[in-house]
């Protein structure tokens, strides 16, 4: 398998403006998608694939969301290994279904886990993973598990902050499942595709604002836009969350209001969890 040569670039995210998805709807704040239901939404933007694919979506009834997709096949920053992309291939795929028809996946899952909880250890890097036995199969099943990692915090942020959306974040709309997919057609559950879908906010990245053409005029909107940002991040840690990726490319600024929202939680961490794994590893050393 041929790898990239320097700082990894984004590749093509396995999605395109005009793709049509259909979706199963697992949790719904929003009496339009009733639970369980299967809705199909179509493509209309592609904003960013790095850990996870982010794309823009519209509804039949000519309504729009941000779809965010934990899709492990795809993401410059997810499928990196060192500097190193690491495409998603047909060798990539057999080498995974393999690994998984052998019930291969649970055993692995548990021995990073507890890699994880093992205080004296250092976790193997995706380079030590890759270059191990079943090494293609071992990194497509690690890369899974950030994925899933990352839809679970981020659902749980959500959760945690149901009072701030709208507001300083988006609304969750929904908790759904990618379906009719060929890599996901299965009842394997590792071969799922789930996702989010968010409040489409009409904007740019607070990083991109500067060259808008509905940029501020003036210095003080500029430090209104900036202010309610920093605010914005103080009210998030008053619920006990920690945003461990917290960057101008992760506020979006609406175009006519400038009302801002804070994006991607999936790598943020929550207090009580934080505190009580510190705890574990204080009486263990003890």
């Amino acid at each position: 398998m041929k790898k990239m040569k320097g700082p990894a670039k984004p590749p093509p995210g396995g999605y395109e403006v005009g793709d049509v998805l259909q979706l199963q709807i697992l949790q719904s704040w929003t009496n339009g998608l009733p639970q369980y239901d299967v809705v199909t939404v179509t493509v209309s933007e592609l904003i960013t694939c790095t850990m996870a694919t982010v794309v823009r979506v519209t509804f039949d009834n000519g309504g729009c969301a941000v779809l965010k997709l934990y899709d492990r096949r795809f993401g410059s920053g997810l499928r990196e290994s060192g500097y190193d992309y690491i495409p998603y291939c047909d060798q990539a795929k057999a080498a995974f279904h393999a690994f998984l028809q052998r019930g291969a996946m649970g055993p692995f899952l548990k021995e990073l886990n507890d890699e994880d909880e093992e205080p004296n250890v250092i976790p193997r890097t995706t380079g030590h993973i890759r270059s191990e036995p079943d090494g293609v199969a071992r990194f497509e099943a690690l890369i899974w598990r950030y994925a899933n990692k990352h839809f679970n915090t981020e659902t749980e942020a959500y959760m945690r902050m149901q009072d701030l959306q709208g507001v300083l974040i988006p609304k969750l709309y929904a908790v759904v499942r990618a379906v009719a997919d060929k890599e996901n057609a299965s009842d394997e559950e590792y071969l799922h595709t789930h996702a989010i879908l968010l409040q489409s906010v009409a904007g740019h990245a607070l990083d991109d604002f500067i060259t808008a053409p509905c940029a501020p005029k003036t210095k003080h909107q500029w430090f209104s836009i900036v202010q309610r940002a920093v605010d914005a991040v103080h009210e998030i840690n008053k619920r006990g969350i920690i945003l461990d990726d917290s960057a101008p490319r992760n506020v979006v600024v609406d175009k006519v209001s400038h009302q801002v929202f804070h994006v991607d939680f999936a790598q943020c961490f929550f207090k009580d969890t934080m505190f009580n794994a510190w705890c574990w590893n204080t009486d263990a050393k003890g």
